[in-house]
């Protein structure tokens, strides 16, 4: 009936254990992908866009800076399954000399202890920060851990608000870009597609010519 039946008071919400062994950023940490522009067929507008927004701004940001242009802070590929946006994720780390790349699939930052997600998260951020040369992290199915707050989970609001906070806050992480990949773009917080946040968007179609088809299995074959 929604009624207020007694209030307990002096009980704490279940918090992350500091003496448990933490999770090793390194396993994230992939340093060379095996993956490159070349091994991917067709898509040519895909992968003109991709250059312009993600490789471009960071393999090149002295000559940014000079022009007062910064490189976006985060990138979102939108399409459905099997379209390629992992690969050229890959591809784009594997392009930045002495680049960094840091694969995390959305549901294993999720963790039970309270607040141990958004750490997660931020000790991850620290990391890619601290690298010598730009460093490219990558989540996949990102609407699993940032969809709407209206609604959803509490963990899930606490990393969507962790995000927006290590994105576009008062801490200065150089040389980050985060690309997050989803096939249902509709389910993800707004906040965080809008300026300074996932504010570049690329789609990747499902429908190909069949130029981009044959492109793609003489490439692979």
């Amino acid at each position: 009936s929604g009624r207020i039946l007694r209030v307990i008071n002096g009980i704490e919400p279940v918090s992350f254990d500091d003496t448990a062994e933490q999770t090793d950023v390194n396993e994230y940490r992939t340093d060379n992908p095996d993956k490159s522009f070349s091994d991917i067929g067709g898509l040519d507008r895909v992968k003109e866009r991709v250059r312009e927004v993600v490789e471009l701004p960071l393999s090149r940001a002295d000559e940014f800076a000079e022009i007062g242009a910064e490189a976006p802070t985060g990138v979102l590929f939108h399409g459905p399954p099997g379209t390629g946006k992992t690969l050229f994720a890959q591809a784009v780390a594997n392009s930045l000399e002495n680049g960094t790349f840091y694969n995390i699939n959305g549901p294993e930052v999720l963790s039970k202890w309270y607040g141990e997600s958004e750490r997660e998260i931020r000790r991850i951020y620290q990391d890619a920060s601290d690298q010598y040369g730009p460093s490219v992290i990558f989540i996949d199915e990102i609407e699993s851990i940032a969809s709407s707050r209206e609604g959803s989970r509490e963990v899930n609001r606490r990393i969507v608000t962790q995000l927006l906070t290590v994105m576009d806050g008062f801490d200065d992480f150089e040389d980050v870009i985060v690309i997050a990949a989803t096939n249902r773009p509709e389910d993800i917080d707004q906040a965080l597609r809008r300026p300074g946040r996932f504010d570049r968007e690329i789609e990747f179609p499902s429908k190909l010519p069949v130029e981009d088809r044959v492109d793609i299995l003489e490439t692979i074959s």
